[in-house]
């Protein structure tokens, strides 16, 4: 048994894999009644030893099958380490993983630290934080339920807060905290990076199948709310004597909702996520575009994000895609819904940058740019020349239409490419084993200097981007067409 002390009492953790781990520790107070959607309590300190062997609570929320998410209550705000060992200093790596700020928990079984630890010798943090409406409206127009904004993105700050506080006692360096997260985690991680009372909490970050740009503006943000308590009734009622099934069942009926997101100088549409970060004068100021934090930045993207959402919908908790035609006019609609003051450009640009292709395979080039790829590129050069990029090119073995799609990353960079859903992805071979060794390398060499590899350069002025796959090829600005079409629109820097 492990033994160890904090600022708040004493654990006990076990042993596995060769590697010390300690689950489910509690970094804030339970969530009761109209706690739900104020600021996050730090934990009260607890008398005697807590056993810190089982993973604690997840947040409640709907779940697709695949996530395996379980063991959902109100005491969700906890946190799971792993470490190779409680003496010395090592880097510490904080998850956040992602879900589309509607599902997702530290506890599912993807993310595993063990072969991080033991492999690479960093400490390894996962973290709960609240999603849906609960982490992400906006209360201001509803003084009576003295809510916060950003309920979500104020449980990251304490749970860095209280890495900062205690990561020493697991054989962490407090001093050198990187945050990684993936889709909308990495989304969180790029709105943290505008939030004042984040600085200093951590020293860089790794952004993977993210976006700097899924936050929406305070007048947006209301509309959502302003939606939720038209259908309830009572907001007061609804959060302070409801249940977390009646919660999420009035959240549900907001999923379809379409709304403006981040600042543009044209309309730029997000769908099926009412829960985004929103700007708020007290603790989300700017949009990450507009952050003044200059620190390292890890930034990439898989070539095919979207073939997910397209192909295989019902992975995600949609419907299936089987019945559904992508002929010409399908291609149209989806460039007209998402950006409609410049769709017919859009449309005609991309044909003519794609001319051999199917509208399928333009509908996943236009919403992987659109969604995921163009922001992240942005962010990359705003940080500049403290930015390494990549593009992931691994295809999906299990379903061949897929591509390099969203969430493919995963099993690549928690060391599970031997997993059911590992194998599914990657197919598990040699190659899949030897690109997944060399990610958490990367990774582990950046969070330890800020560095991804000695040959692997940064963005700058040439857009140095490796492409990873069954080789590693570096290239200058690939499907640079494409991110040119969008320079207008989302402030690139033509000349770093």
């Amino acid at each position: 048994m492990l033994e160890v002390d904090i600022a708040e009492g004493s654990l006990r953790g076990c042993m596995e894999q060769d590697v010390m781990c300690w689950y489910g520790i509690p970094y804030a107070e339970p969530l009761h009644g109209l706690g739900r959607i104020r600021a996050p309590q730090p934990r009260c300190p607890w008398v005697g030893m807590r056993d810190a062997r089982q993973f604690g609570c997840s947040v409640p929320q709907e779940v697709p099958a695949f996530l395996g998410v379980e063991n959902m209550g109100d005491d969700c705000l906890n946190l799971n380490v792993w470490s190779p060992s409680v003496q010395g200093k090592r880097p510490v790596m904080v998850w956040i993983h992602g879900g589309g700020y509607l599902n997702g928990s530290s506890s599912q079984t993807m993310y595993r630290g063990h072969p991080w630890a033991r492999k690479e010798d960093v400490v390894i943090v996962s973290i709960n934080y609240r999603i849906g409406l609960v982490g992400f409206a906006d209360w201001h127009a509803w003084p009576e339920l003295q809510g916060v904004t950003n309920c979500g993105l104020r449980d990251m700050v304490l749970a860095l807060t209280w890495v900062q506080k205690n990561i020493h006692a697991f054989g962490g360096d407090p001093g050198s905290v990187t945050l990684f997260g993936q889709s909308a985690g990495a989304m969180a991680i790029s709105a943290l990076l505008a939030v004042p009372a984040a600085r200093g909490l951590f020293h860089r970050a790794i952004l993977q199948s993210g976006s700097a740009d899924h936050v929406l503006m305070p007048e947006v943000a209301r509309q959502v709310t302003a939606k939720l308590a038209a259908q309830t009734g009572s907001l007061y009622e609804l959060f302070s004597a409801g249940s977390w099934q009646e919660i999420l069942q009035a959240q549900r009926t907001l999923l379809r909702v379409s709304l403006p997101r981040s600042d543009y100088t044209i309309a730029n549409m997000q769908f099926g996520m009412p829960a985004l970060p929103c700007l708020d004068d007290d603790f989300l100021p700017a949009l990450p575009l507009q952050s003044e934090l200059d620190i390292p930045l890890l930034v990439g993207t898989a070539r095919d994000e979207w073939a997910l959402y397209l192909f295989m919908p019902e992975l995600m908790g949609g419907q299936s895609a089987r019945d559904v035609v992508f002929d010409e006019r399908a291609w149209q609609q989806v460039v007209s819904r998402g950006v409609p003051e410049i769709a017919h450009e859009m449309v005609k640009s991309y044909q003519q940058i794609m001319p051999a292709s199917t509208p399928a395979a333009r509908i996943v080039a236009f919403e992987t740019d659109r969604i995921f790829r163009i922001s992240s590129l942005a962010l990359a050069e705003k940080h500049a020349p403290n930015s390494y990029v990549y593009r992931l090119d691994w295809s999906c073995t299990g379903n061949r239409r897929l591509g390099a799609c969203h969430v493919i990353d995963l099993p690549l960079v928690w060391g599970q490419v031997d997993s059911p859903l590992g194998k599914f992805f990657t197919g598990g071979d040699e190659d899949a084993i030897a690109l997944s060794s060399y990610m958490m390398h990367c990774w582990s060499s950046f969070a330890r200097e800020g560095v991804p590899s000695q040959d692997w350069p940064a963005y700058g002025q040439q857009r140095w981007t490796p492409r990873l796959d069954r080789d590693r090829q570096f290239q200058p600005d690939p499907q640079g067409e494409r991110r040119q079409l969008w320079s207008p629109y989302m402030g690139f820097a033509e000349k770093l």
